[in-house]
């Protein structure tokens, strides 16, 4: 089973000029932490909105590829957005779902049936072709550089163990990240 640490660790040595969009909780301060500050879209204020913010940002920027780190728990909250998401069937995303089967952002509580849930399915179900379970760490480093470089759209439900909680380290300064987050945006496309 991976281990969200060491994807994220992977992901911050090789997204260089992405836009990246984190759902809310720890999976966005550990981002923050691992990628050094990077500007990202985190926290945005409401479970389950990662995967439609994601597609907007893709939508909206064509030319730059778009990465959502998404949870299980809040993909089961929106989980509609996989079906527009297949219907718009952007280029340029990438949509990772960090599935360790529990709510672990406030307070460990399992998330509904998750050893029987199968995001890969269900998003080829929608209509993403390009959509993979990915268990084990060589598999998945074999893989990430596909998912940046490759065009089309694409989605990979990564399993990985709960992590212990542990303390935020990212500053919640929500309208400064905005601002920085607008400015990166704006300036790497350019």
């Amino acid at each position: 089973m991976l281990q969200r640490a060491g994807c994220l660790k992977l992901l911050a040595e090789k997204v260089t000029d992405e836009v990246v969009v984190c759902t809310i909780g720890m999976l966005g301060s550990e981002w923050q932490y691992y990628s050094g500050g990077r500007p990202s879209m985190f926290d945005s204020g409401a479970m389950g909105l990662a995967s439609s913010l994601g597609l907007g940002m893709a939508l909206a920027l064509p030319h730059r590829k778009v990465l959502v780190f998404d949870g299980d728990g809040a993909l089961l909250m929106n989980l509609g957005s996989l079906a527009t998401i297949a219907q718009q069937n952007p280029a340029n995303l990438v949509h990772l779902v960090f599935q360790n089967g529990v709510y672990e952002s406030c307070g460990g509580g399992p998330v509904v049936d998750a050893a029987k849930v199968d995001f890969a399915q269900m998003a080829r179900a929608a209509g993403i072709e390009r959509s993979y379970n990915i268990e084990e760490e060589d598999d998945f480093k074999a893989k990430v550089d596909e998912f940046l470089k490759t065009p089309g759209l694409t989605f990979a439900a990564l399993k990985v163990s709960p992590a212990e909680r542990i303390q935020a380290t990212a500053q919640k300064e929500y309208i400064k990240n905005k601002l920085r987050f607008m400015e990166f945006v704006q300036q790497a496309g350019k």
